[in-house]
Formats: C-alpha cells, structure tokens, sequence
C-alpha cells in the first residue's frame, strides 16, 4: 500500500532540524542522509527520519520556498504534561508562538500541540475544528501560558504579606485577600507595589470600559470578550502578560525586555513606558475583535 509522508524543504539545514526534531520526540531515528558527494564532510542534499511512527523527508533546497502556517504539524497529546513539553521544546532555540494555538518552531515550520482531552466532536484530533473551536483553543492556550508565571507571581505576593493562602479554587500560592486586584497589591512589598500600581493606572486610562478582575491568581482586566492582559510581581521582577501575538508584532520595540510564551519582565523599578504599553493593548483589542461570531443556535 502506498505510504503518504510529509516532504520538508530547507534553505540549507535540512540535517540540523532533523537532528532537532529527534532530540525532542524521543524514540525516533534517522532513516538517511544523502550528500552531493562523497564522505561525511560533503554537503547534505536530503534527509529521512521516523518520529512517533511517521516518516519524514527533508531537502536542502535553497532559499526560494519558505513555511507557513498553511501546513502544520499536529501532535495529539495524552496529558498536560506533555503538552506542556513539546510546546516548550519546539518553541527553543529561536522558535514562536503564532496565532489561534499554533506555534512556529527556530526553522519556521507550523506545529499544533493540542491535548487530546480538548479534542471533542467539533475538533478532533486531525482536524483544527471551526473558527469558533481555533479561538477557544487559543483561549485555553493563553491560560497555560501565563499559569507558570502567575505562580510565581502570587508567591511573590505571599512572601511580602504574614497571611496564609487562601482555600478553594485557585488557592495554591493566593495570598489572604487576594481575590481582589486591591488585596493582591496590598499584600506586596512597597517597591513592587509602586511598580505595578504606575502600569495598572496606565491600563486604566488606556481600558476605561474594562472591569478589573483576578484571573488565573494575578490582576487581569477583562471585557466581555474576555481577559484583555494580565500583570503580576515576581521574586526579582515585575510582568505583563499581553499575550504573544502583541509581543511579536512589537517584536523590534520589545528588544531590551526579557520575552516569552506571552510575557514580558521588566525591573521593579522601571517601568515599561506608557506608550509601548498603549501599542501592546491596542494590537491585543484588535486581535480580540477578530474572534469568530458565535454561530446562531
């Protein structure tokens, strides 16, 4: 019977990104390496390789053709955990969060990392679901993205407060009173304190229909669209969470920031400039605007 495999074209790193791809889907093997000559030093012209039992086929074809997210990888996932992993792992090295859940790996192939848990009728696994399906993946995404760092952020407000966390939902790391944005801020040193309170009257100007919320653990404003950003202090800095497509878009202003997966840190006592914040939020209320209309029922 005839097998389908997936053919790869490279600028010239075809045996660098198998090599890659066989680092993080552990159990695979290369199947060959074919060069334009003789001897191991003779430039590679292509590459087969097995991960998680699909073949692939990679060529060095020069710069002409180039990925995009027309065409991406789906990887089904038993657990969190591994979710977690792989979207980790293949986003090292150079790669990137794209819109609506998918991500971009360090050579500019497209990837989505779902969990099979998600998977249900309207978006099975092999099948990126409708419009309304994508956005409320992307959603979920977005949540995964900022939880590590809301963990930290609402220790950090712990360890400035003598109150114990709090129990029930969400409780791991609150701190006591912090189921208001007033109660998280309260509870931190004077220092990140001041920090955060120039960035949230920021987003008060910039979100004056916006309602103040804590989300995830962390202060967060929100419309009926949804959580708009997030922000939070943490052992030895301070975050916003945009979420990664504004951080992408803004890519060039964001250079002297530490950056990832929808974040960016900066010091306690810098904060960002108001107007690189104004430019985050806008880009992220138009991305919210575009979410696919609920269909009639």
């Amino acid at each position: 019977m005839p097998a389908i495999s997936p053919f790869l074209w490279f600028d010239n790193d075809a045996e660098q990104a198998m090599k890659f791809y066989l680092s993080i889907f552990k159990g695979g093997k290369v199947l060959s390496v074919s060069r334009m000559g003789p001897g191991k030093k003779a430039k590679v012209m292509g590459v087969s390789f097995r991960i998680l039992g699909q073949t692939f086929h990679g060529l060095n074809g020069g710069p002409h053709f180039k990925f995009n997210e027309a065409v991406s990888m789906y990887v089904s996932c038993k657990t969190q955990k591994e979710v977690d992993y792989y979207w980790k792992k293949l986003t090292s090295g150079g790669g990137s969060e794209s819109r609506c859940g998918w991500l971009k790996d360090k050579f500019g192939l497209s990837w989505q990392i779902a969990s099979r848990s998600r998977e249900g009728a309207k978006g099975h696994a092999g099948h990126a679901g409708n419009g309304e399906d994508r956005y409320r993946r992307a959603e979920a995404g977005r949540g995964r993205q900022i939880r590590a760092d809301a963990k930290e952020g609402t220790m950090a407000a712990r360890k400035g407060t003598a109150g114990k966390a709090t129990k029930g939902p969400m409780a791991k790391g609150r701190v006591k009173g912090g189921a208001t944005v007033e109660g998280y801020l309260g509870a931190l040193p004077e220092d990140k304190r001041a920090g955060l309170a120039k960035l949230r009257r920021t987003l008060k100007r910039l979100l004056p229909k916006a309602e103040e919320c804590i989300s995830y653990g962390i202060p967060a404003f929100r419309n009926p669209e949804g959580v708009i950003v997030y922000y939070a202090a943490m052992k030895s800095h301070l975050s916003f969470f945009p979420t990664s497509y504004p951080i992408e878009v803004c890519a060039q202003e964001l250079k002297g920031y530490a950056t990832s997966r929808g974040t960016i840190r900066f010091p306690i006592d810098a904060p960002l400039p108001a107007a690189l914040v104004a430019k985050l939020v806008k880009i992220r209320l138009r991305q919210m605007a575009e979410k696919p209309p609920a269909r009639p029922r």
